[in-house]
């Protein structure tokens, strides 16, 4: 079987004044490839997707795909990753009018989480329902965490220095955490009804979050405490 040429130019063969010029096609074309391929995964899924579905909509050959991505799975892994990071931007974006309240923030950027979450067939389709069957579970949950796990872990850092939940390693408990927001979101996203399904595991996890808080007079205390041994 013959296989179709890349119609992409080779950086490395490129003179050295062309290479700029070369590298923003490159990038122009990859954002082409990504956007193509994130809404056939959607209509047909990763299993029901040809590449030729792809390369039709940009337009671009089939060697040229795979000059960029290598294969039909790491497009839908860069797309994964892409999704990921859109969903955490989004509701981190929330989230900035209450920057002086760590607590608010975690609740608010959950909240957001479960909106964005079920109201976007992408991150439903691509991200939550073929990921983990296509990338498998160890992978599915790296792009998870290397998204969402370190601004978790902080915002817990921030909560026990300001006594609002008890002293304890965090980084257990962001991985705790962030386990099962994953879930609830691979909840909402195969339920017949997302948004309304997003509604009540919200309401779930707010109940066993807010179990961890510690009594508003004892933060009052230790506040009082910590401002006295500074005078």
């Amino acid at each position: 079987m013959t296989e179709t040429k890349s119609s992409e130019p080779d950086l490395l063969e490129a003179p050295l004044a062309s290479r700029r010029r070369l590298q923003q096609r490159s990038t122009t074309t990859r954002a082409k490839l990504l956007v193509a391929a994130r809404a056939v995964f959607v209509e047909r899924g990763y299993f029901g997707a040809e590449v030729s579905d792809i390369v039709l909509r940009v337009p671009i050959t089939k060697g040229a795909l795979y000059h960029h991505f290598g294969s039909k799975e790491a497009l839908f892994e860069e797309a994964c990753d892409q999704i990921a990071r859109e969903v955490h931007r989004a509701s981190s974006d929330v989230v900035r009018q209450y920057s002086g309240d760590a607590w608010k923030q975690l609740i608010v950027s959950i909240q957001a989480r479960f909106d964005i979450i079920a109201s976007s067939p992408e991150a439903q389709k691509i991200l939550l329902i073929d990921g983990p069957a296509v990338l498998g579970w160890r992978r599915w949950r790296e792009i998870q965490a290397d998204v969402a796990l370190e601004p978790l872990q902080r915002t817990l850092d921030i909560l026990i220095e300001q006594g609002r939940i008890p002293d304890q390693p965090t980084r257990p408990f962001a991985q705790l955490l962030l386990a099962a927001l994953n879930d609830a979101a691979l909840a909402v996203a195969s339920s017949e009804n997302p948004k309304s399904e997003s509604v009540t595991l919200f309401a779930a996890l707010l109940t066993m979050i807010n179990g961890l808080r510690v009594p508003a007079d004892e933060v009052s205390c230790a506040t009082d405490q910590t401002e006295e041994a500074t005078v």
